[in-house]
């Protein structure tokens, strides 16, 4: 199983026939797009992912806000787990056969803490192997953003994925604890804001599972983010 997330920015706009051509190429099984929006350019993707063979499931507050499309090939359960105060942001529980993905778009600065909370509380008390993934936001300041670059808010929320929600970081546990990579960068320095936790019982199912980015979505300015992509193969 292929699993391809992709923040693409704004809604898509003008760039939603790259980004459909690029998906295509991507073949994968299930797809998560955020900043998707529920505007013309978002509708047109998502018609297009069903045209395709996707069932889909678009979460987003009004056709100007950012949300969050999910694109699987089989029929998925899904259900919105935003938190209900939050203004931005959305997160989306898919359910796909045993296989559970809390689908993310976090929000900015402190608004984001809320949300760090109810994908914590999920990966530590779900009895079926579930992924987190997505564009959270936030990183450790350590060693997921370049030199002078901003501090991360919200970093000791992210720490507690792994400290308190037992889940494990696919792309570190692919390319080793001090890697450097980025997934987005500003116009000084790079970040890496996308991510894919698994929890034990994910792991322990898909223990030779891939993790890695594919930087042509930024390089050739299909979005400003790079897309992350997990591949499943089970024991």
């Amino acid at each position: 199983m292929k699993i391809v997330s992709l923040n693409i920015r704004h809604g898509g706009g003008k760039r939603t026939s790259q980004i459909l051509d690029w998906l295509v190429r991507m073949d994968a099984d299930v797809c998560i797009l955020c900043e998707w929006r529920s505007n013309r350019s978002g509708l047109d993707i998502q018609l297009a992912l069903q045209e395709s063979g996707y069932q889909t499931a678009g979460y987003s507050r009004s056709a100007s806000e950012n949300g969050v499309l999910v694109a699987t090939r089989s029929e998925p359960i899904c259900s919105r787990l935003t938190p209900a105060a939050s203004t931005k942001g959305e997160i989306v529980r898919v359910t796909i056969a045993s296989l559970s993905l809390l689908c993310g778009y976090f929000p900015q600065r402190h608004e984001k803490k809320p949300f760090f909370e109810v994908v914590t509380t999920e990966l530590r008390q779900a009895s079926r192997p579930t992924i987190l993934i997505g564009d959270l936001n936030t990183g450790r300041n350590d060693i997921d953003l370049e030199e002078g670059a901003s501090s991360f808010y919200c970093t000791d929320e992210f720490e507690n994925l792994a400290l308190v929600g037992g889940a494990t970081d696919l792309w570190r546990l692919a390319n080793g604890r001090s890697a450097r990579e980025w997934s987005w960068r500003s116009s000084k320095n790079g970040f890496r804001i996308d991510h894919a936790f698994g929890n034990a019982i994910f792991t322990s199912a898909y223990p030779d599972c891939r993790c890695w980015y594919d930087h042509s979505t930024r390089l050739n300015r299909i979005s400003d983010h790079s897309a992350l992509l997990v591949e499943l193969e089970a024991k």
